[in-house]
């Protein structure tokens, strides 16, 4: 534990982020989460989630969090493509050596395929594909929650919220997905609804995506439908990613695994393993050219 200089690779979301820190020979030490980390929707809960996890990680791997002093943080945070965004988290005072910041895209992908070219796709509470050449990144969607992440987690949610709020105002005919949102939510009356999540973040409509997957699997048409409308765009967006770089295509995020089968058969094909984790690729692309940490 007597590193001269400290790696941390972070991979942070609108749900949460996971740190993975390093000692200067490559050696991975400990790993923790933290809270949300987007850095365009909620840019100082992203800072305090970073430091949480990295001190959780440096607690667990036994090593005093005055040496952040000897630590360089190597963040890939969704929002980061938000030009503003990216600029107001260089004006954070934070305790470390050194902070870089790229896209969550960009340490997917990096880690993914080893720096090698090939395409990710995020399915998470937000959505995004992207496909890395060996020279450039290009994203397909990702435009945050209010403009596009069609497909993702909050984007299931927040439709399941708005159907059930067409059943009780009586403009939809009642159904097993509405009644069963209302049961997680334990709000009876639209009014409770709009009163609760009319400020909702995309983490909590994510929350409910879960059980509209469910309700899918089961056959509730509603249900049905809007996971049918979730994976014809992310099918959309992985063909075009694997298209531009070639390779494989990686599914990453918390609904990866629920959603994958709903692909059409042509791109689960094309699917692949990742070989790193983003927190390596985020490391990775820091010292790209260089000898990189192993996991």
């Amino acid at each position: 534990m007597n590193a001269i200089h400290y790696y941390v690779g972070v991979d942070g979301g609108g749900t949460k982020c996971s740190v993975h820190v390093y000692d200067d020979q490559g050696e991975l030490l400990a790993s923790a989460k933290g809270g949300p980390a987007n850095i365009a929707q909620q840019p100082l809960q992203a800072q305090s989630s970073i430091l949480e996890a990295c001190s959780a990680a440096f607690k667990q791997a036994g090593i005093a969090t005055d040496r952040f002093a000897k630590t360089t943080v190597c963040a890939g945070l969704a929002g980061a493509n938000v030009a503003a965004a990216k600029a107001t988290l260089q004006q954070w005072a934070h305790p470390f050596a050194h902070v870089q910041v790229i896209s969550d895209l960009h340490a997917a992908v990096y880690g993914a395929h080893a720096g090698q070219p090939g395409a990710v796709m995020i399915i998470g509470t937000g959505s995004c594909a992207a496909g890395w050449s060996g020279h450039q990144l290009k994203q397909w969607g990702g435009h945050g929650f209010l403009l596009g992440d069609k497909g993702s987690g909050a984007w299931l949610g927040l439709r399941a919220v708005q159907h059930t709020l067409e059943v009780l105002d009586g403009v939809q005919p009642t159904s097993l997905l509405a009644q069963r949102v209302q049961q997680q939510l334990q709000l009876m009356s639209s009014h409770e609804i709009v009163t609760v999540l009319h400020q909702a973040t995309a983490a909590q409509f994510a929350a409910l995506a879960p059980l509209v997957i469910e309700l899918a699997v089961a056959a509730d048409p509603v249900a049905q439908e809007l996971v049918t409308r979730a994976a014809s765009y992310l099918d959309a967006i992985g063909q075009q990613a694997r298209a531009y770089a070639g390779g494989r295509l990686v599914l990453v995020g918390g609904l990866a695994e629920l959603l994958s089968e709903r692909l059409s058969a042509g791109l689960q094909q094309q699917l692949g393993v990742a070989q790193h984790g983003p927190e390596w690729g985020a490391i990775a692309w820091f010292h790209r050219g260089l000898l990189c940490p192993a996991d």
